[in-house]
């Protein structure tokens, strides 16, 4: 975010140098990636009025421009900008003219044609970023000729680029980067008071607001504006949206780009006209349903998308961006002029999807203050009636049916004394969290809504450490190093678990344990764990099993030709469970997945695929390494297995299964080859493990050369013949 240091001084009186600024910002952590001077390298730069276009005569993308720059003879310019038009007034380079980076304009002949100047865009001018097209001033009063600083007012400025972290939205504003800097050099903070003189029309005469979606979309005010005329926006309003990156439009989409950049609440505005019944209803979007933003295109939405709808059709995107349908034009004569609070998991992961990433979303995705909001639409309905001679409608429509408060954490002197390791005293706390607007009494603190990051006690001491200054709390003199680390015997028992699997010529895969959905939940009668602010919706619901992860990885590999597949993870799942603290459980797991060839194909060897029985002698050596006695098999009955499945038993107690998957199942993962899957749990083979060799006596009897076979039915497991054997034979 880019932001203007004489924007700040319009909130605080600040008169450090710009390298104490810069040390103070990161030292609370707001990085500057970098420092930008603008203003200082216009000299010579005019303005120009465009008398003439016509199409250069031996290129197609270059016109010859007849320009007038308040001299007796136009200058003839040659320009490859598609966007410069007869009666544009526009900013001009002449001869001996030096632009930022010591380009010094010198008469040339551009394909034949000469051309005595530069029609210039912003970024040649060093002004901002924007290189789209040369830079259309506008209906600018100040006649040909006029220097461009003295026409447009521009002053020399320093405008900071700062990195602001997922976690701190209340700095996507200039008032709440003010706020920080007026904490940590002592000084006052002075936001903007609001006037506005209202009309006799009362708003609810005018307008009406709903919202179906209270859950996505707990706070929507609207104001209407009439009798507006569009036109340009203050010299001064464009000359900081211009330093904070932005290109001026008009005064309306100006004044509430301004509000947005100045408080960090996104506005929006609607041509009142084109509002059928001149009403806003907030709803999810349906299956299936389609809509085309102010960019021009149609998008395919993810159901449960916010949309702002009047009384027939769609005509936003709610938190992301508006539609074509209800655009302001310069035909625009009345505003109804939105302020809203969307929750961040209802911007986010339909942003995402969409492919859109706006100034309005980038706010909401991350908490937008919902008490901002009244604030925000006064200050842009006092702009419109200055700025656009707009007369603002009597009252505000504000439909806010469930109240978000500020909220109260508890905060110990002795927490904060074992965490920093120094002794604050309480006034100098009162002090501190006063700067950033946090009320303290000693025991609590009251957070108020633009900090959504502060839930926890630990973040109020990181505040307090930011604000104290981390290069004033005293390092300690001596270091303890300590050699004698505690074993974590799960781990090591893992480790050796992945050693024996990698032997066995299985290869390890690691997959996310936050998954698309809880598809796979009736098969294991588990139910899933929702994530609270999912990042996509590929990531909503904590996995409940390991067979859908290891099954993708297997697709992948098979879609790319690689069809012998021999995996194995071991990763955590999650179930809820009421008689959990949490509500939920976590459990490791190991996962091992089959399919294709035994042995990679090779000359003098036949091809083997793996089987049921391969799977078997992988999980009996496992067994083996880890010395267990008295296993069994049994049948099992796992819904997403075909009849072709084990248990495997220790004692009473079922520690695996394993066996074919079905076919359905695996084409559901668009896997159409045989799989064979195992599934343990960690903890019961970790009991089982002996890590002490057992004693086997060596037997009385000889051993016997002669070997007898016997028919029995298929459906006889081999487990059940040991048995029988066992008991008749000792």
């Amino acid at each position: 975010m880019k932001v203007s240091l004489n924007w700040l001084k319009n909130y605080i009186h600040i008169n450090v140098g710009v390298d104490e600024i810069v040390k103070k910002l990161t030292l609370v952590g707001i990085e500057v990636e970098e420092v930008d001077y603008i203003g200082s390298e216009l000299p010579n730069i005019v303005v120009g009025k465009v008398l003439e276009k016509k199409k250069h005569p031996d290129a197609d993308k270059l016109s010859v421009c007849i320009v007038d720059i308040g001299t007796d003879d136009p200058l003839s310019i040659v320009c490859g900008a598609p966007n410069v038009a007869r009666g544009m007034s526009v900013p001009v380079a002449p001869i001996g003219a030096v632009l930022p980076g010591d380009f010094k304009i010198k008469k040339a002949k551009l394909r034949g044609v000469e051309s005595s100047g530069m029609i210039c865009s912003q970024k040649e001018l060093g002004v901002s970023d924007d290189h789209e097209g040369i830079w259309d001033l506008g209906t600018i009063d100040s006649p040909a000729g006029t220097p461009l600083k003295e026409a447009l007012q521009l002053e020399s400025d320093v405008v900071f680029d700062l990195s602001i972290t997922p976690n701190r939205p209340d700095c996507l504003s200039v008032i709440g980067v003010a706020r920080e800097l007026a904490a940590v050099f002592g000084l006052e903070l002075k936001k903007p008071a609001t006037e506005i003189f209202e009309s006799k029309k009362d708003v609810n005469d005018l307008a009406k607001v709903s919202i179906d979606v209270p859950g996505s979309n707990p706070r929507y005010a609207a104001r209407v504006i009439e009798n507006i005329k569009i036109g340009p926006s203050p010299a001064w309003m464009q000359n900081s949206l211009i330093a904070a990156g932005m290109r001026p439009i008009n005064n309306i989409v100006d004044i509430t780009n301004y509000v947005m950049l100045e408080v960090g609440h996104p506005l929006h505005a609607f041509d009142y006209e084109l509002l059928a019944g001149h009403e806003i209803r907030i709803r999810h979007s349906k299956a299936k349903e389609k809509f085309t933003t102010l960019d021009d295109k149609e998008h395919k939405l993810p159901v449960d998308t916010i949309m702002i709808c009047d009384g027939e059709k769609a005509v936003a995107l709610g938190g992301i961006m508006g539609g074509q349908n209800s655009e302001v034009t310069v035909d625009t004569k009345t505003i109804l002029l939105e302020s809203a609070y969307f929750t961040p998991e209802a911007i986010r992961s339909n942003a995402k999807t969409l492919g859109i990433s706006s100034e309005s979303s980038q706010r909401f995705e991350r908490g937008a203050d919902p008490n901002a909001v009244i604030y925000a639409i006064n200050r842009a309905a006092a702009f419109m009636s200055e700025f656009a001679g707009g007369e603002v409608a009597s009252g505000i429509i504000d439909v806010y049916p469930n109240k978000i408060d500020s909220w109260e954490l508890p905060l110990r002197h002795k927490k904060i004394k074992q965490i920093l390791g120094i002794d604050i005293p309480e006034e100098k706390l009162i002090e501190l969290l006063g700067s950033i607007q946090i009320t303290f009494d000693g025991k609590m603190a009251v957070i108020p809504t633009f900090r959504p990051d502060l839930v926890r006690e630990i973040d109020l001491v990181e505040e307090i450490a930011r604000l104290y200054g981390l290069d004033n709390i005293p390092g300690k003199e001596t270091v303890e190093i300590r050699y004698d680390f505690p074993i974590n015997e799960k781990i090591e028992f893992i480790d050796r678990l992945k050693s024996f699997l990698v032997n066995r010529r299985l290869f390890e895969v690691i997959t996310n344990t936050m998954v698309a959905g809880n598809d796979f939940d009736e098969l294991v009668r588990r139910q899933s764990v929702p994530v609270m602010n999912p990042l996509s919706d590929d990531m909503q619901y904590m996995r409940t099993q390991l067979i859908g992860s290891l099954l993708k990885v297997c697709a992948h590999n098979q879609n790319r030709q690689v069809s012998d597949v021999q995996i194995f993870e071991v990763g955590k799942i999650f179930f809820k469970n009421s008689k959990s603290v949490t509500g939920s459980i976590e459990n490791w797991e190991l996962g091992i997945l089959l399919s294709g060839q035994i042995f990679p194909e090779q000359w003098g060897l036949d091809s083997a695929k793996v089987d049921i029985f391969y799977m078997k002698s992988i999980v009996e050596d496992l067994l083996w390494q880890l010395r267990s006695i008295s296993v069994k098999y049994k049948k099992s009955n796992i819904d997403y297995l075909t009849e072709t499945q084990l248990e495997v038993k220790i004692g009473k107690k079922t520690i695996g299964t394993f066996g074919h998957i079905k076919p359905e199942i695996a084409r559901k993962y668009g896997v159409t080859a045989d799989v064979i899957f195992a599934s343990f749990n960690i903890d019961a083979l970790l009991k089982i493990e002996n890590l002490l060799p057992q004693y086997e006596p060596v037997s009385r009897f000889p051993s016997v050369r002669k070997d007898l076979a016997v028919i029995v039915s298929n459906e006889k497991n081999t487990g059940t013949i040991k048995d029988f054997i066992l008991a008749i034979g000792g």
